[in-house]
């Protein structure tokens, strides 16, 4: 699992958003995944909504005993997950992750590495 934020440049506080943010979604993440494995997409597909809404909560709980509006907080997220058989990604703003598969010979059938 691994995460990258980029706080958005015109908010004051981007770079503690985007060190909160990733924090609170892999924790989240984490603590999901260490119950059990995703056992089709869609269940990694709502983990990852749920990393991302805590995420987004932290940060408004920030923003709220800060006294500062939540767009000083601003961010992007990409939050990546993977085992040996699927990958999972998901992203809030103007990010993208990108996968390189090798394409092998094992016999006679191409296999992914």
């Amino acid at each position: 699992m691994f995460a990258v934020a980029d706080g958005l440049g015109a908010a004051e506080r981007s770079d503690e958003g985007a060190k909160l943010a990733v924090e609170t979604a892999l924790r989240t993440l984490h603590e999901s995944v260490e119950v059990a494995a995703p056992g089709d997409s869609q269940e990694c597909a709502e983990r990852l909504r749920r990393s991302f809404a805590e995420a987004r909560r932290a940060l408004e709980d920030l923003a709220r005993t800060s006294g500062l509006p939540l767009r000083e907080y601003g961010t992007t997220l990409i939050l990546v997950a993977a085992a040996a058989r699927w990958l999972a990604v998901g992203h809030v703003g103007d990010g993208a992750a990108v996968a390189l598969f090798e394409i092998c010979e094992r016999g006679n059938a191409p296999y992914r590495r």
